[in-house]
């Protein structure tokens, strides 16, 4: 599987020795203050309009927006490309009839282009592809697939700024002492330049807005068991929502919909196929609250907040004395034993507050009534064990180990 991440970390990338000399050049020149020209407004809406442009129109484009080094970037973009390694493929004009031959130039899609513009700008380049890349933002809004390169527009105003990037050449036929050099342009981006004698080998760009990352490390809940990884935007928001998961099961607080349920009896506690979805969903939190405490490999419900559970299932809530969730249990309809079936409870689980406080066995007469001489999943834990040599029926105790 791929692990696509935000470009925030440290990118590290090569160019050839006098690139990245002369790129070192044009960045320890003052920033120039411009406004984008008539021609860099039709570059942007003839590439949105095309989806393409070659790359004569991407030079022409850049040495109108960076014109420091006397718009050395012309003469520096086919390195640029290869280094940050943009896909170049060829252009060419719809012929007129099919099979006509027609004469093309090598370019890049709307979104290479504008991925490159953006890589551009974070090297401190006076380019500007926000409006590019809200314009492709827009278009990829409805889309639930991305690739790379969009996932890396979609998120270009969070990145912005954020970026650290730096730039390698080969030392090998470099002498001299080891000297550094660091400055920072007008908008804030900071710049370290690692030479040899007097020639850079390497450039090293932090944007205006870049924080050395916290680390991170793969750990396990003690509460919630889930394993997650420290300071990850996307696994702190897994986690909190799996922790609260198991806080809600854990201390449950006074429900209103099962206050409600209840209001007339115990009945209201009853999951079957007519039970309103939340409690279908609020049985499975249990079941899984079952499978995590006792080791086992399957969550024994299912249904969920979603599905109902099937006409052979039967689950019940039980309420506690403020209409908390206090806990709950599920019953299959099996003919494991007997040709004509019988129900078997396949679980229980009750929140730890609320063990040992008479919920079960204020229940478990109703449980007799409803499901009759009911059989009980295997194995037993030895609380169950000892609940049922004092209330289970006669058959349930008969199926108990003797010691």
């Amino acid at each position: 599987m791929l692990d696509l991440q935000l470009s925030t970390d440290l990118m590290n990338y090569k160019l050839p020795h006098d690139t990245l000399i002369r790129l070192s050049g044009v960045l320890s020149e003052p920033r120039r203050s411009t406004t984008p020209g008539p021609s860099v407004l039709a570059f942007e809406t003839a590439l949105l309009a095309e989806g393409v442009c070659t790359l004569t129109a991407i030079r022409r484009h850049l040495a109108q927006t960076e014109k420091r080094g006397f718009s050395a970037i012309e003469e520096l973009i086919d390195d640029l490309i290869n280094a940050f390694e943009v896909c170049v493929q060829g252009i060419y004009p719809r012929p007129e009839y099919l099979g006509d031959e027609v004469d093309g130039e090598m370019g890049l899609t709307a979104v290479d282009a504008v991925w490159f513009l953006v890589l551009l700008e974070a090297i401190g380049l006076e380019v500007d592809p926000s409006r590019l890349a809200d314009s492709l933002i827009a278009q990829i809004e409805d889309r639930t697939l991305l690739t790379s390169t969009e996932f890396d527009i979609l998120h270009y105003r969070l990145t912005l700024g954020k970026r650290r990037i730096r730039l390698n050449t080969d030392t090998a036929q470099l002498v001299g002492q080891h000297s550094l050099h660091k400055h920072k342009d007008s908008i804030g981006n900071r710049y370290t330049v690692c030479s040899r004698g007097d020639l850079p080998y390497s450039l090293e760009i932090s944007g205006r807005k870049y924080r050395e990352p916290k680390p991170r490390e793969a750990v396990t809940c003690d509460l919630c068991g889930m394993l997650y990884v420290t300071n990850h935007p996307g696994d702190a928001r897994r986690h909190k929502a799996t922790h609260d998961r198991v806080v809600r099961r854990l201390n449950p607080k006074p429900s209103t919909r099962l206050q409600k349920r209840v209001a007339s009896g115990v009945a209201g506690e009853l999951v079957d196929p007519d039970a309103p979805l939340w409690m279908h969903g609020e049985v499975y939190e249990r079941a899984a609250a079952f499978r995590k405490e006792f080791g086992y490999d399957v969550i024994q419900w299912p249904g969920g907040s979603s599905t109902c559970a099937p006409s052979d299932w039967r689950g019940h809530l039980f309420a506690g004395p403020g209409g908390e969730i206090a806990g709950a249990c599920a019953f299959m309809h099996t003919t494991s034993r007997k040709a004509e079936g019988e129900w078997s409870l396949q679980w229980i689980w009750i929140a730890p507050s609320f063990r040992r406080k008479g919920l079960l066995e204020s229940r478990w007469t109703d449980l007799l009534q409803r499901y009759g001489d009911f059989d009980l999943e295997k194995p037993l834990s030895a609380a169950m064990v000892a609940f049922l040599w004092k209330h289970g029926s006669e058959a349930q105790r008969a199926s108990l180990p003797v010691f």
